[in-house]
C-alpha cells in the first residue's frame, strides 16, 4: 500500500542528501536558479522522503518566509529550498560571497527536524552535492533552526 507516514529511521542528513538528489538543480546558474525560496513539509512515501508540495510556500525572501512557518503539529521535517552565492571563504576577506570575483551560483536544501537536528547540501555545477551535518553557521542557519522554536 502507498501511504505517507511522518516519522522514519533515517537521519536528518540522509533524508536531506535524498531530498536534494531528487530536488535540486545540479547545474545551477544565474539563469535556471530558483526566484522564490520555498518551504515544505517532509513525508516518507514508501520509506523514501518527498516533499508535501499542497503545503509548500513561497516567497521571494527567505528569512521573511521562514518567520512565517508555524509547524503543524502532524510534521516532524521541513525542508526549505533557496538559491545563493557561495564564494572560497577567508576570515580577512569581508566581502558578501555575491561580490566576490570567485563567487559560484549554489542551491541550497535544508531539512530541519522536530527534534532539533538540521542538515544541509548544496549543489554547485561541476560538483558531488555538497553536505553538511548541522555545522553551518549564520543567519540562515539560524532561521531554520528556529523553524520548530
Amino acid at each position: 500500500m502507498n501511504t505517507l507516514s511522518n516519522t522514519t529511521d533515517m537521519s536528518v542528513s540522509e533524508i536531506v542528501v535524498l531530498l536534494g538528489a531528487d530536488c535540486l538543480n545540479d547545474r545551477p546558474t544565474l539563469g535556471n536558479a530558483p526566484t522564490k525560496s520555498r518551504v515544505a513539509p517532509v513525508a516518507f512515501h514508501d520509506g523514501h522522503p518527498v516533499l508535501v508540495l499542497d503545503a509548500e510556500q513561497r516567497s521571494g525572501d527567505v528569512y521573511e518566509l521562514l518567520n512565517s512557518v508555524t509547524p503543524d503539529d502532524s510534521v516532524n521535517y521541513y525542508a526549505v529550498i533557496t538559491a545563493g552565492w557561495c564564494s572560497p571563504y577567508d576570515e580577512n576577506d569581508h566581502l558578501p560571497p555575491s561580490q566576490h570575483p570567485e563567487r559560484k551560483r549554489v542551491e541550497l536544501m535544508s531539512v530541519a527536524s522536530r527534534d532539533g537536528s538540521v542538515a544541509s547540501v548544496i549543489a554547485m555545477a561541476g560538483q558531488p552535492l555538497i553536505v553538511d551535518e548541522g555545522k553551518a553557521q549564520g543567519d540562515l542557519a539560524d532561521a531554520v533552526k528556529a523553524i520548530f522554536g
